[in-house]
């Protein structure tokens, strides 16, 4: 194999891109043959986990890890297509980009993780409805947090500390840390407040899936945590 060739499929192992699941370079080893009646990986990690999550009436809890590159992201991907399926799970999934949404070079903190799953849930609900997604975060949970935080401490009045819009709330944390650290201070000392108003707006939303779409409740799938440098509050 000459040098242009090596580069060639070098570069298309690239652990750093998450693949589609439709992509063409993706290769579905669950449909890529059996060995003595056993799948290629010996379990079929998307069958395994859709199961574990739709036949439970009680919510649950899972970890799914593994190293960078494995195709965990194209694996959740599958798993949100099928849970969304009526057939299947009649579910609807919220799948969320840690890496997209937290700053990945710092400690995160438990209310940065609250906050984004709350939000996603909220945006994919008003994409779902077919609404304008910016305009209704602006109006929505993140706007009711930025008060309720205004409220409790005055300092986010000042210049520094303020931000464009309610709704950008959770942008803005990721990329100004003096932010991301007066936030943190202010939920940490009001902790099962926050915890509460987090926890009724989930189950509200929750609702509103049942009610609005006919699904049977929401999924979050939180994906890229392992990338993080760690967890305090």
């Amino acid at each position: 194999m000459d040098l242009k060739t090596k580069k060639k499929y070098y570069n298309l192992c690239d652990p750093y891109e998450y693949l589609e699941p439709d992509d063409e370079r993706n290769v579905d080893l669950d449909c890529f043959g059996e060995e003595g009646g056993r799948p290629v990986r010996g379990i079929k990690w998307v069958d395994r986990l859709l199961k574990e999550i739709t036949f439970p009436d009680r919510p649950i809890y899972k970890l799914f890890t593994g190293h960078r590159g494995s195709g965990k992201t194209t694996e959740f991907k599958k798993l949100a297509g099928r849970l969304y399926d009526p057939e299947e799970g009649n579910l609807f999934p919220v799948l969320i980009d840690a890496e997209e949404i937290i700053d990945l070079e710092n400690p995160i903190a438990v209310p940065d993780i609250i906050a984004t799953i709350v939000s996603s849930t909220e945006k994919e609900i008003i994409k779902e409805e077919g609404g304008d997604t910016e305009k209704a975060l602006d109006e929505g949970y993140l706007k009711r947090l930025w008060n309720w935080m205004k409220n409790t401490d005055i300092e986010l009045n000042k210049a520094e500390l303020t931000i464009p819009s309610a709704g950008k709330l959770i942008y803005e944390m990721k990329t100004r840390s003096t932010l991301r650290q007066h936030v943190r201070n202010i939920i940490a000392s009001n902790f099962s407040g926050f915890i509460k108003e987090a926890r009724d707006e989930l189950e509200s939303l929750n609702v509103d899936v049942i009610q609005k779409f006919g699904r049977d409740g929401i999924v979050i799938i939180f994906d890229s945590l392992e990338k993080l440098e760690g967890t305090s509050i």
